[in-house]
């Protein structure tokens, strides 16, 4: 999907400053950003600096999924995004 790259980049930095920019998911990713976001931090604090991110394959759901690598390790990150852009789908793992 066209710029999902870009978006699951934004995400992750934003999530290492625990500060998602919900505007920018739907308000289902939104919320369970908001449920996940404790966990979700401390893994990607863990993880350390974000330094790549490398295309994968579809997943059976349509979503784009990647392989992130960070100072300290790497992380399957699965990401969808809805007609306006948002991110519609969002998973960490299974990986990490």
């Amino acid at each position: 999907m066209a710029g999902s790259e870009d978006s699951l980049r934004q995400y992750i930095e934003a999530l290492g400053r625990g500060e998602p920019n919900y505007h920018l998911m739907t308000p289902e990713v939104a919320a369970e950003t908001r449920q996940q976001l404790p966990m979700n931090q401390a893994i990607v604090a863990r993880l350390g600096a974000l330094r790549s991110v490398s295309f994968r394959g579809v997943s059976a759901l349509g979503s784009d999924v990647y392989i992130a690598y960070f100072a300290n390790g790497s992380a399957e990150w699965r990401i969808g995004l809805v007609k306006d852009g948002k991110i519609g789908r969002m998973a960490l793992g299974p990986q990490y």
